[in-house]
């Protein structure tokens, strides 16, 4: 084991402060009263505390520890074991508490993480129990505090041990099913974006004669029926197209700041699987971006990017909504993830289509929340109501202006909601 660079810290115990204490009042008040009894107790208190100064505890250096979990990358929500082996390489047996130190992010779901050891010479002893991650981020799980107590009980000594494990916990993700893009301009690369014209893909175009060369599979044997001649299907070319995922993250909100994130990476996701080039950009106090690409490795990219966002106000958005004109490339696909709330969002989708940008807004809802001051029921309703009408007419002015908007309550699954987008073909 890797020698651990300072010597345990000394505490006394209330047992021995409450002897000091009992030595010398019982020593003053025999000389004061001239009480030979008393000055007697503290005689035999003062011999009780120096024998054990005598007395050598087990050199809690000789103890150590190593702890470890079976799965160092996980989801929102998932578990991990974690697992901490205590060595004894003293020739003593002696009794050692431990106390692991967890993050507040993360909650034990089975068993604790402070217990008492009994450990033998040279042996070595494991305890296990199960970690749930709440929230997410990147996580460490710090050195263990042990602590070792002396045979008289009138002190203690404390150390930490161990080695620390790096947790990286990634906001859960959804599956979208049947979700497809309409951009104005694709790559001639083979992806899930429905081009609009026959090609390489899986769903029907139109159909036309039979050709010499092509695939049997391709015959429609009903058609040729009844035109009396070989009819062969034409599927509609998917190709890959650039989307970029902007992340509104100017919100105050924690619940709706968190709905946003996994959004996000659902979205990213699901559009990666389709082989599109995906990008990121989040606006906070400061910009984050990454580039879009494709493949495995790019959706790990944004879901580590997504990991370390954090909300905050930006002091200069205009700065960064002219940033975002010139990292995303012309004709590509722009998914806004906010719940517009702040009024500069909207000058930013104005300028994605002054740069011939297909825009849609996924929306959580800020009214998914419940009011943070109390007010008396008839004027709540009616702030309630205002609010509503509020944010349909601010929905409708955008959809007038031919953005889509999915107005989305993160109560319900985000799934279902964008069923509805997939249902209604997204705008070119």
């Amino acid at each position: 084991m890797k020698p651990q660079p300072h010597g345990p810290t000394e505490f006394l115990t209330r047992k021995a402060l409450w002897l000091s204490s009992a030595g010398l009042s019982s020593l003053w008040l025999g000389l004061f009263f001239e009480s030979p009894q008393l000055i007697i107790l503290s005689i035999v208190i003062v011999l009780y505390l120096s024998l054990s100064r005598m007395v050598t505890s087990s050199d809690l250096n000789a103890a150590d520890i190593s702890i470890s979990v079976d799965r160092t990358s996980l989801y929102e929500g998932g578990e991990t074991k974690f697992v901490s082996k205590i060595f004894n390489d003293d020739a003593k047996t002696f009794l050692i508490e431990v106390l692991d130190q967890i993050p507040h992010e993360i909650r034990i779901s089975e068993g604790g993480n402070h217990y008492l050891v009994a450990l033998q010479p040279r042996a070595v002893k494991s305890v296990h129990y199960k970690l749930r991650c709440e929230q997410k981020g990147h996580l460490v799980l710090k050195p263990s505090r042990i602590r070792l107590l002396d045979p008289f009980g009138l002190k203690h000594k404390e150390l930490e041990r161990g080695n620390s494990v790096f947790l990286k916990v990634l906001p859960i993700t959804e599956e979208i099913k049947g979700f497809r893009l309409t951009p104005k301009s694709v790559h001639l690369t083979l992806g899930a974006a429905k081009s609009k014209r026959p090609g390489v893909g899986t769903e029907f175009f139109s159909l036309r004669e039979y050709l010499p060369g092509d695939e049997f599979r391709r015959i429609n044997w009903k058609a040729s029926a009844r035109s009396r001649r070989l009819m062969a299907n034409e599927y509609e070319w998917e190709q890959v197209v650039d989307v970029y995922l902007l992340l509104d993250a100017t919100t105050s909100s924690p619940g709706i700041f968190g709905a946003s994130v996994r959004a996000a990476a659902s979205l990213a996701n699901n559009l990666v699987k389709g082989r599109n080039r995906v990008g990121l950009i989040i606006y906070s106090d400061t910009i984050g971006y990454v580039q879009a690409e494709a493949g495995g490795r790019q959706l790990l990219k944004i879901l580590d990017k997504l990991i370390d966002a954090r909300a905050g106000e930006p002091f200069v958005f205009e700065a960064q909504i002219s940033a975002t004109t010139r990292l995303i490339l012309p004709y590509s696909y722009a998914i806004l993830i906010s719940p517009l709330v702040n009024q500069k969002i909207l000058v930013l989708l104005e300028k994605l289509k002054e740069f011939n940008l297909t825009a849609t807004v996924v929306s959580p809802s800020p009214l998914s929340e419940p009011a943070s001051i109390a007010f008396d029921e008839p004027v709540r309703e009616l702030a309630h109501e205002i609010l509503v009408l509020g944010r349909q007419s601010l929905v409708a002015n955008l959809r007038e202006k031919g953005i889509d908007v999915v107005d989305w309550d993160p109560s319900t699954s985000l799934r279902q909601v964008m069923g509805v987008l997939i249902k209604r073909p997204i705008r070119s």
